[in-house]
């Protein structure tokens, strides 16, 4: 068995409510307007919190206490050692997020899901992320708020993941309002990740301190240890890579990551699991994420851990 697949059923209400089979693990999970947007409120609660927390120390709560619909606080919470133009960058980009979650819930009518728990300390995203990515310690263990190079290697990764996730979600959004929000936040997202990916080339020679390790080889071995968690093939590139891979086969910049004709790729709800849990298992949380995400897709993938 390779997995569930979240099938269609229809309620005499209407509503699109998920039920289980067995799935190919790159399919797209199929569910509700409201079970897309639930789910994708995870990922911006964490990109929310990374980039709050970064910036100023502070918790989204300190800005908006109902946006977490009484879920418990994130755990690591830490003011990073930026300059203060990339400081201010990254507050407003919490800012905006915060206005995404509004507009998020807004838009679910009462059906917002709680702020799921989220460890974005440096310990977890050493060992579950960039540990990974090199396949053994980093010696001092990597710190995503030491500076800002190490940081924009982690917020490049997670906002690249959220926009390829709104990506997918557009083919299955029904409702008109819904697929605008959609469009509207996937553009956002997408706008965030360039600004990472722009600076992340722009210095894709200079060593992060204090390991003997270019910008350019980290974002390639995290790129390919998304790949290797997320289990669909190659849809995460580092800012250079191979002629093969660079735009028309002519280039090896790689400012936006994109497929052989250039388009956006995207990815399913099960893909992203995978990376944020860090685990390589929709099913078994972990890394982000320490008791999994909420809303009924995610939970589904976790019951049938069971099952």
């Amino acid at each position: 068995m390779l997995g569930l697949l979240l099938l269609l059923s229809v309620s005499l209400s209407g509503e699109v409510v998920l039920s289980n089979v067995v799935h190919d693990r790159c399919r797209a999970t199929i569910g509700s307007d409201n079970d897309m947007l639930q789910f994708h409120m995870n990922i911006d609660y964490l990109l929310c919190e990374f980039f709050m927390c970064s910036a100023t120390g502070k918790s989204c709560d300190q800005f908006d206490p109902s946006l977490a619909a009484r879920g418990p606080p994130p755990f690591g919470c830490r003011r990073g050692n930026f300059d203060p133009l990339y400081r201010q960058a990254i507050e407003d980009f919490g800012f905006i997020i915060i206005g995404h979650l509004r507009a998020t819930a807004r838009a679910l009518r009462g059906r917002v899901i709680p702020r799921p728990l989220l460890n974005i300390s440096r310990e977890a995203i050493a060992r579950s992320f960039v540990n990974g990515a090199f396949r053994c310690p980093l010696t001092p263990p990597f710190d995503p708020y030491a500076a800002p190079d190490q940081h924009a290697i982690v917020a490049q990764f997670i906002t690249y993941t959220a926009s390829l996730l709104l990506n997918g979600a557009i083919p299955r959004i029904r409702d008109r309002d819904h697929l605008s929000l959609v469009g509207k936040l996937l553009g956002m997202r997408a706008g965030q990740n360039a600004v990472f990916r722009g600076r992340l080339y722009r210095r894709s020679n200079a060593t992060v301190v204090p390991y003997e390790i270019t910008l350019a080889e980290f974002t390639k071995k995290t790129a390919e240890l998304v790949n290797r968690q997320a289990k669909c093939g190659v849809k995460d590139e580092g800012v250079i890579v191979p002629r093969s891979l660079g735009a028309e086969n002519r280039t090896e910049i790689n400012i936006l990551a994109a497929d052989v004709n250039s388009l956006m790729y995207t990815r399913t709800p099960q893909e992203v699991l995978r990376i944020v849990y860090g685990s390589g298992n929709e099913s078994v949380p972990g890394g982000f994420f320490p008791k999994g995400a909420n809303g009924r897709i995610a939970e589904r993938f976790r019951r049938s851990r069971n099952d």
